[in-house]
């Protein structure tokens, strides 16, 4: 072993610790781990894993039966009450509660000028509590409905609509979809409360399903139920202070007609910068692309709009070449897009200034012309960055992307039903930073898309079998072969993450030692997870011998599924003893983190080293929540 090593064994201690201060030994580890996700999968945590709801550079960090504070944000659910605490929230969100008026004076009168957002999902207050809470809020920037009930749409009759808190709101987001009896009166009384809205996302889903939208000049100040018109009217009194739109109107609302919507496209928001439609429906006869639709500032488009037929797709087309022309646009979002593209667009966005691209549930199986039919001018494009491809079938269209965009960072492709696409793309893309592959079938063999060995003939480019600038690798749901051939027939010099999830192994006694013969030639590796579905019959001493090589390596996770696949290994299915993680841990120096999972009935063994005592801590005797937590931190974002 290295002198290296020696050394921090004479510091480490021979016995497992008890946790003291939770906050303060965990804080290190979940933003250690959470440093070397792939892009998505830190996407996916901030979502699942209270924890990182709202991440801060510096989390601070405390789990107990009052309440959950992460960073300077707070969540508040069913199971908390509210409680003083000497730090500052900024955040605070109220996750399904119903709290007493008494509870929340005390608590806002203390943190109240701190708070700079209010978040309430699924909550039933006493009235008058809402006016409570936001007058203490003076510095309150952002306020969110999510799925609440109409006692709290009441609660807004009282909010005085002069107040200075609710003037400096800038960020609105109403998702009504529980408000079935909103009336246009009572829509129009948010927007008269906070007027100096910048930021507003809609989510009507389902809610307006049976009301009359197609009648366009209905009264709009009125109690009768909500109508689209009344949307419109007020969407234009906002037009040149909005900034970010995100509309979702859900497709039964819009399934009758969607001439409304030409009234929403005919308003120039001259300083919008982000919009998002979703769930839209067009019929083929609607142009969206009338001749004051002006977007000057526009920088993000996501584009969820689902069609009646391919008969609009033109129309579409041309409207996105619109934007990637006429508009500093840098992130596009086609959600369920229906290729093919034609020629004009792909070239549109070529020469666009593109830095996110996300092809997200698109279906096709070629596109509409050949690469040969593409102009000569058409030179590569280096400003794209991030390119995000989930079940698309067009092959020949990821090919070109991938060929035509050189500055590639992260790349992620799931449901990829083509082993061409991803053999092809892998000799292409290997000056990327992180690459993610989902739910992708099994590789038979190595055969280059004739469209993409074209592209590299014409160029006169050498294929690169060197991954030297990937820092991050994921591989879920995959089959052994497509693992083993990455590992295999590509090098990683500087690959710091690898997960391996849910991998499928046959003859797993000799695949098994295979794959871990080839994870010991990653000299950088820091972060190391893996996941079999298949059987993973592995002793301790086997296991040592196998980290070897990993004197980087910082946090490692295992979670093997045997009995619940194969009764053959139902005798080995204990964890380890404590000691022998100990002995882990003075087996590789830099390592801070190790979960073993074992299914269900097996059990859990997490262990941290505290650097601070150098000592290491049996963390899965500790709370519920702080062992749910660390499963999300470890990538349990598929299931």
């Amino acid at each position: 072993m290295r002198k290296q090593g020696q050394s921090e064994n004479t510091k480490r201690m021979d016995s497992v610790g008890q946790i003291i201060d939770t906050t303060m030994v965990l804080d290190e580890v979940f933003v250690e781990i959470f440093r070397y996700l792939p892009l998505q999968d830190r996407k996916s945590i901030r979502l699942t894993c209270h924890r990182f709801y709202k991440l801060c550079d510096d989390p601070l960090i405390q789990a107990g039966e009052v309440f959950i504070l992460h960073g300077n944000a707070i969540t508040i659910s069913a199971l908390h009450c509210l409680s003083m605490s000497t730090r500052k929230i900024h955040n605070i969100k109220f996750d399904y509660v119903n709290l007493q008026i008494e509870a929340i004076h005390a608590f806002f009168e203390q943190q109240g000028t701190h708070v700079r957002s209010l978040v309430f999902e699924g909550c039933s207050f006493e009235p008058r509590s809402m006016k409570c809470m936001i007058e203490f809020c003076v510095n309150l920037r952002s306020i969110a409905l999510v799925r609440v009930g109409p006692n709290i749409v009441n609660d807004f009759k009282i909010l005085d609509t002069n107040s200075i808190v609710c003037n400096k709101v800038t960020d609105l987001t109403l998702d009504l979809t529980n408000a079935a009896d909103l009336s246009n009166r009572q829509f129009l009384r948010f927007f008269d409360i906070f007027p100096k809205i910048k930021k507003l996302n809609l989510n009507m889903s389902l809610n307006m399903a049976n009301n009359q939208c197609s009648k366009i000049y209905s009264d709009v100040v009125s109690d009768s139920p909500l109508s689209f018109s009344c949307i419109c009217d007020r969407l234009l009194a906002l037009a040149n202070q909005l900034e970010i739109l995100k509309l979702n109107f859900g497709h039964k609302f819009l399934s009758k007609s969607i001439e409304p919507l030409i009234n929403i496209s005919n308003i120039r928001m001259k300083n919008l910068k982000e919009l998002s439609l979703q769930s839209i429906k067009f019929s083929p006869d609607i142009s969206i692309m009338p001749g004051s639709l002006l977007f000057e500032q526009l920088t993000s488009f996501h584009c969820g709009i689902k069609f009646e037929s391919t008969d609009a797709l033109y129309s579409v087309s041309i409207f996105l070449q619109h934007l990637l022309k006429s508009t500093p646009l840098r992130s596009l979002f086609l959600v369920n897009y229906p290729i093919p593209i034609d020629r004009e667009l792909f070239q549109t966005l070529v020469k666009s200034k593109l830095m996110n691209l996300d092809l997200s549930f698109v279906f096709g199986d070629q596109i509409d012309f050949h690469p040969s039919s593409l102009e000569s001018t058409l030179v590569p494009n280096y400003s794209l960055q991030h390119f995000y491809n989930i079940d698309i079938l067009g092959h020949p269209l990821t090919l070109l992307l991938a060929t035509y965009f050189r500055n590639l960072r992260h790349m992620l492709f799931a449901y990829v039903d083509n082993n061409d696409v991803i053999e092809s793309l892998l000799f292409h893309l290997t000056h990327i930073r992180c690459l993610y592959l989902a739910d992708c079938r099994d590789l038979s063999s190595c055969t280059e898309h004739p469209c993409f060995q074209q592209l590299l003939q014409s160029e006169g480019r050498t294929i690169d079998r060197e991954f030297k600038r990937l820092a991050r690798l994921a591989i879920i749901g995959a089959q052994y072969s497509l693992t083993m051939f990455l590992l295999s027939e590509f090098s990683f010099p500087n690959l710091k993450s690898l997960h391996l999830d849910n991998i499928h192994l046959r003859d797993h006694e000799i695949k098994v030692e295979q794959l871990w013969q080839l994870i010991q030639k990653l000299p950088e590796l820091e972060y190391l997870c893996v996941c079999l579905v298949s059987p993973f019959p592995i002793n301790f001493p086997q296991l040592l011998a196998l980290f070897g090589n990993l004197h980087k390596l910082r946090h490692f996770n295992l979670e093997d599924y045997t009995s619940v696949f194969s009764r053959d290994y139902s005798g080995i299915n204990s964890l380890f003893t404590a000691s022998e993680y100990v002995q882990l841990f003075n087996l590789l120096p830099s390592l801070r983190s190790v979960r073993h999972l074992k299914n269900p009935s097996g059990g859990t063994a997490l262990y941290h080293y505290d650097v601070t005592t150098k000592t290491v801590i049996d963390v899965a005797n500790q709370s519920p929540s702080i062992r749910n937590d660390f499963r999300h931190i470890f990538l349990h974002t598929h299931s």
